[in-house]
């Protein structure tokens, strides 16, 4: 799930940027990019082969799932020929339009894709410092959205609290939330409720903390099948815009 979550995001994130600089993909275009983007997801979870390894997770012991060198291979070739496929169509659309989503939208597909799921373990300083950078992809699209609302609702006919004051509230609430349900909660539930010494449980010596941690973040996963969708009425307002200046002949600068 971490990898598919990783790419949908990746994926979400570039057409909302695009859009925002008046580019817009076909149909065609849209599937060669999800193309790539789950070709890469299959890839990262079928590298390397594996027999099934005893791992640990947040205290919690578990068996992988076995799979073989045969579904590695397959996998990769998918990836890499997707790869080229995207290369070919992105080329196409810049000699027909003149121009690209180019910088940070391709940054945010490809890092999302190739660095955060495929390559992560490159150089442990990239896996130390993933959940950050994913963190940081995610919060630009919040903050940007939150605060043009927050400008919009501070002149009529609402009049409500300065921008800088609902933005502040929003960055203390998410610091609150987070150290509550990765850190206070958890703490606490494991420390009172922990179980009679040197007693195995499944979950590990800290089953509030799996427990929270898998909650929180499945919660999270299922909000990246909301947001990132072409329908979603808070985004959709880019869609239409660009659609209405296609079909009235006119190019994604007017």
């Amino acid at each position: 799930l971490v990898g598919w979550h990783y790419v949908k995001q990746g994926f979400g994130v570039m057409t909302v940027l695009a859009a925002r600089r008046g580019v817009r993909f076909s149909r065609r275009e849209r599937l060669t990019i999800l193309a790539h983007c789950f070709a890469g997801w299959a890839y990262a979870w079928a590298s390397p082969a594996d027999a099934g390894t005893e791992v640990e997770e947040k205290g919690v012991v578990y068996t992988t799932i076995a799979h073989s060198i045969g579904l590695e291979r397959g996998t990769h070739v998918v990836f890499l020929a997707t790869a080229l496929l995207l290369a070919c169509v992105l080329a196409l659309k810049w000699r027909r339009e003149g121009r690209l989503p180019l910088f940070t939208p391709l940054v945010a597909l490809l890092a999302s894709i190739w660095s955060w799921s495929i390559y992560s373990s490159i150089d442990p300083l990239v896996a130390y410092v993933i959940p950050a950078l994913h963190s940081a992809q995610y919060l630009y699209v919040v903050w940007s959205m939150k605060k043009n609302q927050a400008r919009e609702r501070e002149g009529p006919p609402w009049f409500e609290t300065s921008a800088p004051v609902r933005l502040g509230r929003l960055v203390l609430s998410a610091l609150v939330l987070g150290w509550i349900f990765f850190h206070a909660a958890p703490t606490v539930l494991d420390d009172w409720l922990r179980p009679p010494r040197g007693a195995r449980l499944p979950l590990g010596p800290t089953p509030y903390f799996a427990a929270l941690f898998s909650i929180v973040n499945l919660h999270h996963y299922f909000m990246d099948a909301v947001i990132w969708r072409r329908d979603n009425p808070l985004t959709r307002y880019l869609r239409d815009s660009a659609e209405a200046g296609s079909s009235m002949g006119l190019d994604s600068t007017t």
